[in-house]
């Protein structure tokens, strides 16, 4: 599916953004250990200048119950990030670009849903973990594309470089992020 939203050739454009979120193996490395994820995930909270985490890797079987501990309650890091979707959006309504976060509102869900469900039926067996993760999955992909949208594309960067490599931050618990 090709679907063009802008013209930028200097950097990654949302088209080039959408084509690869819909072409991914979601999840393949999931539960594997990644030093590199790591130094990402420290990339894209460096940005934001959150200095107070924690790192913690989930393996398959701790899945279901982890997620269903995940709260924003009491996180700072939340806290930082949690205006970010309202700032991209503003920085694309100054570029008149309203039409295009519309559209792509509109049908980046509905394309990535099956790549993103498939990837984690084949590594996941609860049917409650394969939504979760499906919906967090579907979240960071609009997020990506939005800030490609936003010309902020870099901001994603480490976390779209994480999901290319078979991972993904699945949630916070205060101030712990977990990976798989």
């Amino acid at each position: 599916m090709s679907v063009v939203f802008q013209e930028d050739t200097s950097k990654m454009t949302v088209n080039q953004a959408f084509e690869k979120l819909t072409t991914l193996g979601w999840f393949k490395e999931g539960g594997r250990v990644e030093k590199e994820i790591e130094t990402l995930m420290e990339q894209f909270l460096k940005q934001f200048n959150i200095k107070q985490y924690e790192m913690k890797w989930l393996h398959k079987e701790e899945l279901i119950e982890v997620i269903e501990r995940f709260s924003f309650q009491g996180s700072d890091i939340w806290n930082e990030l949690k205006e970010i979707p309202d700032h991209l959006k503003q920085q694309i309504s100054a570029n008149n670009d309203d039409s295009y976060l519309e559209r792509l509102v509109d049908i980046l869900p509905e394309a990535v849903f099956h790549p993103v469900f498939d990837g984690a039926f084949k590594q996941y067996s609860e049917e409650k973990t394969i939504r979760f993760l499906t919906g967090n999955a579907m979240y960071f992909a609009l997020l990506i594309c939005i800030a490609e949208l936003a010309s902020k594309g870099d901001l994603f960067q480490p976390i779209f470089q994480i999901i290319e490599r078979g991972h993904v931050p699945v949630g916070i618990e205060g101030n712990m992020i977990y990976l798989l």
